[in-house]
């Protein structure tokens, strides 16, 4: 509240000690409310402005540009613009009875997202419930190669995913299939028995199903049918790997596939597939059983438990 006039002379009026010091008294004593109500505003120039009585919390701007909360003596509640020429921000609406509250994206920009950052291993949770997410963990192109690895899978992702397009053999008539390891790619496991599979696929309305309870490696597509080379030919799907560094559930896959066979018919496959043994997947690897690989784009994801 703005100070009160202590006392109005006038004129001719004999100015005594008392009013004056009692005038004095009235502004040393008030001279926080010589500002207020404020009609201009006001510079803290980096100065901290503390809110509470026990001093701990306070509003300031330490770092030029990065407004800080302070709660219980730490910074709480940061807001970032340091970002040089920022145009994007957010909104925290409140709202009336029976309507959620929001936060939304603002700024000049036409289409604004939201990034949720965590630290270290830290999760985005709903409700106290983690809220499930997907991490890119690879994504590129192969060409001529026999196969495309992907190592150092951990116990951070509960499944891998991989989605592959324009996957091409360069060899006439073969399969796509995949194999484990369980050193990281050193060596593979490619004994006759260490894997099950089974597969499913149609081409123009005839089905047709196959499998192996002792195999060398897990047909993505079954081994009845095969994959043409040519253009209109590629191939295109998506594995899925369950809990693979568990070392006493035996990892497991689901998949499907578009591709083209020989005859240039169009076929969809899809099946499922283990590995035999009880050990820890660490890596994996998609391969043709005849020939190299003449083409694929990809990308590998991790689901967060």
């Amino acid at each position: 509240m703005a100070i009160s006039v202590f006392k109005s002379w006038i004129s001719g009026e004999v100015l005594s000690a008392s009013d004056l010091n009692s005038s004095f008294t009235q502004i040393t004593g008030n001279g926080e409310d010589l500002g207020w109500p404020a009609t201009k505003s006001k510079d803290m120039d980096g100065n901290e402005l503390v809110l509470d009585a026990d001093g701990d919390s306070s509003l300031h701007v330490s770092t030029d540009d990065q407004l800080d909360l302070k709660l219980q003596g730490v910074d709480a509640f940061i807001f970032d613009g340091t970002t040089a020429s920022i145009v994007n921000g957010m909104t925290f609406g409140a709202t009336a009875t029976g309507t959620d509250p929001t936060i939304t994206a603002q700024g000049t920009d036409t289409n604004i997202g939201i990034n949720l950052v965590t630290k270290g291993t830290g999760t985005i949770k709903h409700n106290g419930v983690t809220v499930a997410g997907m991490d890119i963990i690879s994504s590129g192109s192969a060409s001529a190669v026999a196969s495309v690895e992907f190592t150092g899978l951990t116990s951070a992702y509960q499944a891998y995913k991989l989605i592959f397009e324009g996957c091409t053999p360069a060899t006439d008539g073969t399969n796509l299939s995949i194999q484990f390891s369980d050193d990281n790619g050193s060596t593979w496991m490619t004994t006759v028995g260490d894997y099950h599979w089974s597969n499913r696929w149609n081409d123009a309305g005839a089905a047709s199903i196959a499998g192996s309870t002792n195999d060398s490696r897990i047909y993505l597509v079954a081994n009845n049918t095969s994959q043409g080379s040519t253009a209109g030919e590629e191939g295109c799907g998506e594995v899925i790997l369950y809990n693979p560094s568990s070392a006493t559930d035996r990892c497991k896959l689901t998949c499907q596939m578009t591709f083209g066979q020989t005859t240039g018919d169009h076929v969809h496959s899809d099946g499922s597939g283990m590995a035999t043994v009880d050990t820890a997947i660490d890596a994996f690897r998609i391969l043709y059983v005849s020939g190299n690989i003449a083409a694929v784009n990809y990308t590998l994801y991790g689901l967060k438990k």
